[in-house]
């Protein structure tokens, strides 16, 4: 069920990403890819879930299906030339404009995207206890780093991976003290 009115179940946000991935972020990677700066539509989520079955739908299959998507996702752009991070694409907004993104800036938009979506439903589930009245809410802080170069007081390229996990750390660390664990 739902944790609350007009939001995602659990399910349904697995469901989401897994979808969203699939069927939204790895044709759009591909374009970036293939073509010199396409125009991409933004994931109508709402259309993406009207009519989906994932409430009905086993959660293990459910993250069986989210991991295989961002796996697929993860190996298209691993299988990219280093120069690829810096293709762009004009991405379309909801207020009619656009904007042009690299394909990191891509990339790293669909990964705060899931983390945004992760940290809603933990933040909206209450934990049953045994014992109390109220499910105890809980809240989480992702961090996110990248590999590649980008413009950023926050964002800095990292040789190696012991070093891309010190800047994990230090997004997550920052994510907490900018109160978005809320």
């Amino acid at each position: 069920g739902r944790p609350m009115p007009n939001t995602h179940s659990v399910k349904e946000t697995f469901g989401l990403l897994a979808t969203l991935d699939h069927e939204v972020h790895a044709p759009q990677v591909a374009r970036m890819l293939s073509e010199g700066t396409p125009a991409l539509a933004r994931a109508g989520e709402a259309a993406l879930a009207e009519g989906s079955a994932w409430n009905d739908t086993n959660l293990a299959v459910l993250l069986d299906r989210m991991r295989d998507a961002r796996q697929a996702l993860l190996d298209q752009l691993t299988a990219a030339p280093p120069d690829a991070w810096q293709r762009t694409a004009m991405l379309a907004s909801a207020t009619d404009d656009s904007e042009t993104l690299t394909l990191g800036a891509y990339v790293l938009r669909i990964c705060q995207h899931a983390a945004d979506r992760l940290r809603d439903i933990v933040r909206k589930t209450p934990i049953d206890v045994p014992g109390l009245e109220r499910g105890i809410s809980v809240t989480c802080s992702i961090g996110v780093s990248v590999t590649q170069p980008r413009k950023s007081a926050v964002l800095t390229p990292v040789p190696d991976v012991a070093g891309l996990i010190d800047v994990a750390d230090s997004a997550l660390y920052q994510s907490k003290a900018d109160g978005r664990a809320m």
